[in-house]
């Protein structure tokens, strides 16, 4: 009687552990690109209000103004953790339904970045920016950065170091911006 017992909590268990597996993998596959959403930062008179809309192109052409810096904000689920990137719109092709946007994460040999402003220095983490043709680093993208993760307002002047993986120094200006490719990164000119 007991054997029986045993045996049956036994597949009991197997076919619940089976379950949760499943429900889990199909939950992690359905969850690509979860949440995609446009994200607008408004920066009139260096106010920075963020609004985010279901992500369409009528919703972007809607929207948006000559005070805005525009994002797709993707939320996606890579080994089981949810992570969140942002792809800048420049332009309205840059609004394109991508069905699995883990494709243009780059692999780019950015070490560090950090911003220095009044003889402080205040750290960038690229990892949210970090897709293929994602344009960071300009003035509107800087000043809407200092604000939301340090509150800092006031960026008149500043400068940009950049590190890459081979210790190579880059400084820019508010007159550069960085593009990110799959294997590194190009520095602008405006």
């Amino acid at each position: 009687m007991t054997s029986t017992i045993n045996v049956a909590l036994y597949w009991i268990l197997y076919f619940y552990r089976l379950f949760v597996y499943c429900y889990n993998d199909i939950n992690r596959k359905l969850s690509i690109n979860k949440d995609t959403i446009l994200l607008f930062i408004n920066t009139y008179n260096d106010n920075y209000k963020e609004s985010t809309f279901n992500m369409s192109l009528v919703n972007y052409r809607k929207y948006n103004n000559n005070n805005n810096i525009s994002f797709v904000k993707y939320r996606i689920v890579i080994d089981n953790i949810f992570k969140t990137y942002y792809k800048r719109i420049v332009t309205e092709n840059d609004i394109v339904e991508i069905n699995d946007i883990r494709k243009y994460i780059s692999n780019s040999n950015i070490l560090s970045i950090n911003v220095v402003l009044n003889n402080n220095e205040y750290s960038i983490n690229i990892n949210e920016f970090n897709l293929v043709n994602n344009k960071i680093l300009d003035e509107p993208f800087i000043k809407w950065y200092l604000n939301k993760h340090y509150n800092i307002s006031e960026t008149k002047a500043y400068e940009i170091v950049v590190i890459d993986n081979d210790v190579n120094i880059y400084t820019l200006t508010n007159n550069n911006y960085m593009i990110i490719t799959n294997d590194t990164f190009i520095i602008k000119t405006i």
